[in-house]
């Protein structure tokens, strides 16, 4: 290798690194803060009555907007402005992203006011929250959760647009801002429920559409102010239809990919929703999504900060036809997460029975909460390793493969849970809690294992064998300590809530460390090439 193309990696290495690390930094304060807006809806909210409708109708809106247009626009916003970015083509990334935005406007509007208009029979197909008590307050949240679609498409591109400039600092810190409102709205709207939660048709009606605009004024909060980084790229967005030629039929070849995946995964999310109302008892889907909450701490600051830093990285490596770069740079990426996924799954299994305790003080509780978390937890390996190497494979302008690979994962985890409801009646939270997790974590390796051979025939296998050595000691050494968790904590039962949060604490601080550490430590070479800055600059070959 010529001492100019090693300065280049090098510095390419960097550029990771430091992205990483800033998103690493805002995401760790930013998932604290969604913790504690989870633990304020668990408190104020709580888990069964209003809850119920509340958690299951602004599923919809997330369902409906990835399907329609989150899949088109994840993967293909990146790679799509990289290489104009990279020539300098400023008129093409005006006119591409004005396009993109104007577009995602307009059919999100239109699927928002068609959500609207079919409130009523959309909530009439959900289990548990089609019941009498439940169906009218559930088709209003609905109605009112329709003004998201367009919220959340513009914070889809204008993040796209920031993260193809290697701007990570507002994507990262805008969820803060919609938490912050929401958790707000949980507070006033827990004072003005005055402890009528669990008996919806007690809860005042000034309370009920507090909590509906109050949540979809965060989604305003999570998507507005990223206009303002924007503006100051220069990035002119005046609305326009027409993309400049050659990008649409780009566009359309990868968005296309995104939209297959996306349906397989918003599919599963609601089969899951069916699956849980139907198979566990009342109130078990808030219970889900608070220890999905939880679970996705591990992967939106472990996995999420290192896959958003390499994506725009190894896209310009491949607009510029850098092969080996992106072998590279991928198999040093991949070497990092393997290890603190592993970490962090272990974590969550060792402080699963604390978490549950933490939550104690839930409105109707959180029956079997600890099922669901250690479920979830060992989900996050193959989805947080899927999410990367989907984004591999978008970077390399393969992604159809990536496409199949979640397609695949999602699909399987979808057929699955279909087969438990369609074998089983009332199992019980605990019970349907294990076996959603099951079928969901088989789904999901099934679908890896597609990314993993997708990416070997694109890049070589080599891109994965060299992290086999420290990924086999990271994983002994995990469930080893997870193990010893297991004998040491103890029950949810025999915690309080404090007692829950101080177990947390010491139990997971020191187990993430030393498996991160002892990890990490075998990889120093990977991770001493994404941090070094010293290199030999010379200019000649």
């Amino acid at each position: 290798m010529t001492a100019r193309r090693a300065t280049r990696l090098t510095t390419v290495a960097q550029s990771i690194a430091a992205g990483a690390v800033t998103i690493t930094l805002l995401t760790v304060a930013v998932r604290i803060l969604g913790l504690v807006r989870w633990g304020t809806q668990a408190g104020q909210v709580g888990s069964v009555g209003i809850a119920e409708a509340y958690s299951s109708a602004n599923l919809i809106p997330n369902v409906l907007f990835e399907v329609v247009a989150g899949g088109a626009l994840a993967g293909a916003i990146v790679p799509l402005l990289a290489g104009p970015i990279v020539a300098k083509a400023a008129r093409q990334v005006n006119t591409t992203s004005a396009a993109l935005l104007t577009w995602t406007v307009l059919v999100l509007s239109a699927v928002g006011l068609a959500t609207a208009l079919l409130a009523p029979q959309i909530v009439g197909a959900i289990p548990r929250v089609n019941e009498p008590e439940l169906a009218d307050t559930a088709a209003y949240f609905l109605r009112v959760f329709a003004v998201q679609l367009p919220l959340y498409g513009v914070s889809v591109v204008l993040t796209g647009i920031l993260q193809a400039h290697r701007r990570f600092l507002w994507p990262a810190m805008a969820p803060a801002f919609s938490s912050l409102v929401v958790i707000g709205t949980y507070v006033a709207f827990g004072h003005l429920a005055h402890g009528t939660q669990t008996s919806p048709g007690s809860v005042p009606d000034g309370a009920v559409q507090l909590l509906a605009w109050g949540t979809t004024a965060g989604v305003a909060a999570l998507s507005l102010p990223l206009f303002l980084p924007v503006r100051k790229l220069g990035v002119s967005l005046r609305p326009t239809l027409r993309m400049p030629s050659g990008q649409a039929r780009s566009f359309a070849a990868l968005a296309g990919a995104g939209v297959a995946g996306l349906i397989a995964q918003q599919i599963a999310i609601v089969i899951t929703m069916l699956a849980v109302n139907d198979l566990a008892d009342a109130g078990a889907y808030p219970v889900w999504q608070y220890a999905q909450a939880v679970a996705m701490v591990i992967f939106g600051v472990l996995a999420v900060p290192i896959a958003t830093a390499s994506f725009p990285v190894l896209s310009q490596l491949h607009s510029q036809q850098n092969r080996t770069g992106v072998q590279q740079t991928a198999s040093s990426v991949w070497r990092v997460l393997v290890i603190v996924t592993i970490a962090g799954t272990a974590t969550v299994l060792c402080i699963a029975q604390p978490i549950e305790a933490f939550f104690g003080f839930t409105h109707g509780g959180v029956t079997a909460m600890s099922q669901a978390v250690i479920w979830l937890a060992v989900s996050l390996i193959p989805m947080s390793l899927s999410f990367f190497l989907a984004r591999l494979l978008y970077a390399v302008h393969r992604a159809r493969a990536g496409a199949l690979g979640t397609v695949m994962g999602w699909g399987t985890a979808a057929l699955l849970t279909l087969v438990l409801m369609a074998t089983n009646t009332q199992l019980g939270t605990a019970a349907a809690f294990t076996r959603i997790g099951m079928a969901m974590v088989l789904g999901l390796s099934i679908g890896l294992i597609a990314l993993v051979i997708a990416v070997g025939r694109v890049l070589g296998y080599r891109t994965f064998t060299d992290a086999v050595p420290a990924a086999a000691m990271t994983t002994i050494l995990a469930i080893g300590l997870a193990a010893l968790c297991h004998v040491v904590v103890p029950s949810a039962d025999s915690l309080s809530v404090a007692q829950g949060l101080l177990w947390v604490i010491m139990i997971g601080v020191p187990v993430f460390a030393v498996i991160v550490v002892s990890g990490l430590w075998r990889e120093r070479t990977s991770v001493r090439s994404l941090l070094s800055p010293t290199v030999q600059r010379q200019e000649q070959p």
